[in-house]
């Protein structure tokens, strides 16, 4: 959120200034309360969506027509342990692989 970017490169800096001025490089004033009123409720909606994310998981899990589910939440996944040492969640992506059967439909 917000940011600098540096460079060495002569090149790229001229590519940068061009940037800079076609789109901007200052957020305005409304831009920036916009954000800063995320922020302040940021920590909360990440707990929330990773913990409906697990909730998701746990129950994809358990569904016949789904093969695989992919969420290192899951007990199940191979990187639970490092995601559990590693995170404070596990994040609120949450991947799937679908089983067919012979007539092509789940």
């Amino acid at each position: 959120i917000g940011g600098a970017l540096v460079t060495k490169s002569a090149r790229i800096a001229e590519r940068l200034e061009f940037l800079k001025t076609a789109v901007g490089c200052i957020a305005g004033p409304f831009d920036s309360y916009l954000a800063l009123r995320g922020l302040k409720t940021l920590d909360v909606r990440m707990e929330r969506q990773a913990a409906n994310a697990l909730r998701v998981a746990e129950f994809l899990e358990h569904d016949p027509r789904i093969m695989e589910v992919h969420y290192p939440g899951l007990q199940s996944n191979p990187f639970h342990e490092l995601c559990r040492r590693q995170m404070k969640t596990a994040g609120a992506v949450v991947t799937i692989r679908l089983r067919s059967d012979p007539t092509g439909t789940v």
